[in-house]
């Protein structure tokens, strides 16, 4: 069995143990990050799990899960008064792989996909007066994104990538 004491930005490792053989991991690798975000009127929180596994010794699988919990203030008209509206549960998962490429590994080669499964449509109200929630209090984004990213790990440069729906390629040096 081995452990997890890693952080990361905008939340904390929990006490998470690996499934599997060896001491610095097994079969399967478990992560779980939470965060909360504050504001003056919303309070957002999300617990991310996230399961990988390395098939080979150069490729990394990878499944996050997120459950989120959105509360915020909302006036949908101007002349409602403001209300305090609720969304909560599984939004969209990501996946992703990763492989190590050159004699050395010193290249990484990045797909990423988020799928759309979280609710992006949620409305609120009496039957004759439904309303979409904002955007920010909705769960999912309601888009498949992709991405993928070649890196030069020695250096920690990005060589080259891009993004879908919205397309940025960046490639040379940094």
């Amino acid at each position: 069995m081995g452990g997890c004491g890693a952080g990361g930005s905008g939340g904390t490792a929990a006490d998470v143990k690996w499934i599997g053989q060896g001491q610095t991991g097994g079969l399967i690798d478990a992560e779980v990050m939470s965060s909360l975000t504050l504001g003056q009127n919303f309070e957002y929180k999300q617990v991310k799990t996230r399961l990988s596994m390395k098939p080979t010794w150069t490729t990394n699988l990878g499944l996050t899960l997120p459950i989120v919990s959105k509360i915020g203030a909302l006036q949908p008209k101007t002349n409602y008064d403001d209300k305090s509206e609720t969304s909560g549960g599984l939004a969209d998962l990501m996946v992703d792989v990763s492989k190590s490429i050159g004699m050395e590994g010193e290249y990484s080669l990045s797909l990423n996909l988020t799928l759309p499964t979280g609710q992006y449509d949620v409305k609120r109200g009496k039957e004759n007066e439904m309303l979409y929630l904002p955007t920010t209090l909705q769960r999912g984004g309601g888009v498949s994104t992709r991405s993928w990213d070649l890196a030069v790990r020695s250096t920690l440069k990005k060589a080259c990538g891009s993004s879908r729906p919205f397309t940025a390629t960046l490639c040379g040096e940094f």
